[in-house]
């Protein structure tokens, strides 16, 4: 089963949610949420009047915040539309920018929570999302990575001082969804055997079924891994690895 076939037997996102059911898949896939419709009810902002926003979610606790757009196409395409991309420029501009009085109903609320969130430091990571059903593409990436700068400039803008908050813009079509469908069914995706220097030492610990060792590592071996398996390499965390 891949992820598609894991998607359209999810009835109970699919009947209730229509549209926004690949958004909510994708989001309790990469968060592991055991609960994702009380997380829709919160998160959820599309309506007449969303101005290009879909979803909002945040989670103080993890330090995250995702802005998100989705995007089902009915027919087979070589890629997404890119200007669903550039919609999420609109989506920031009024999620952090235009005056909270002049806001639709339709994101108010989650606007007010996203900036409290940011004035008191709950977040540390920005995630902006174009959840789609098709293949990734060059033209949407370059888009993401135009709102991923609309954003820092909102940020910047709407605190008065450089932010330190980190902002990752992510295109999540099928390449992606397929990569974390695979991860959150098999816990461990890359096996290779790999040989480590640990000058400082460490130690090991042992279980019923399972054995590790707690030590420091060279961040070039992080670097150099990374190149090759890409988000796979942290597939076992339990927590879900939030990208870079």
């Amino acid at each position: 089963m891949d992820f598609l076939d894991s998607f359209l037997a999810r009835e109970d996102l699919i009947e209730k949610y229509k549209d926004n059911a690949l958004l909510l898949y994708a989001l309790e896939l990469r968060m592991q949420l055991e609960d994702i419709q009380s997380v829709a009810s919160d998160a959820l902002t599309d309506g007449n009047n969303d101005k290009k926003c879909d979803l909002v979610y945040i989670d103080e606790e993890e330090g995250l915040a995702i802005i998100a757009q989705g995007y089902m196409s009915q027919k087979e395409r070589t890629s997404a539309p890119s200007n669903k991309a550039s919609d999420l420029n609109t989506a920031v501009t009024w999620l952090l920018n235009e005056d909270l009085d002049n806001l639709p109903l339709d994101i108010k609320a989650a606007s007010a929570q996203l900036r409290q969130a940011i004035i008191t430091k709950k977040i540390h990571t920005i995630q902006i999302w174009y959840v789609h059903n098709l293949p990734q593409s060059k033209n949407v990436t370059d888009e993401m990575n135009a709102v991923k700068l609309s954003l820092i400039s909102s940020l910047n803008a709407y605190t008065d001082t450089p932010t330190d908050i980190n902002v990752i813009s992510l295109e999540v079509g099928r390449e992606t969804l397929s990569n974390w469908y695979k991860s959150s069914s098999v816990p461990i995706l890359v096996t290779n055997d790999f040989e480590i220097e640990t000058p400082k030492g460490g130690y090991e610990i042992i279980g019923d079924n399972w054995t590790s060792y707690m030590t420091a590592i060279p961040l070039t071996f992080l670097y150099d891994n990374y190149q090759e398996f890409k988000d796979d390499l942290f597939s076992s965390n339990i927590q879900g690895y939030l990208g870079v």
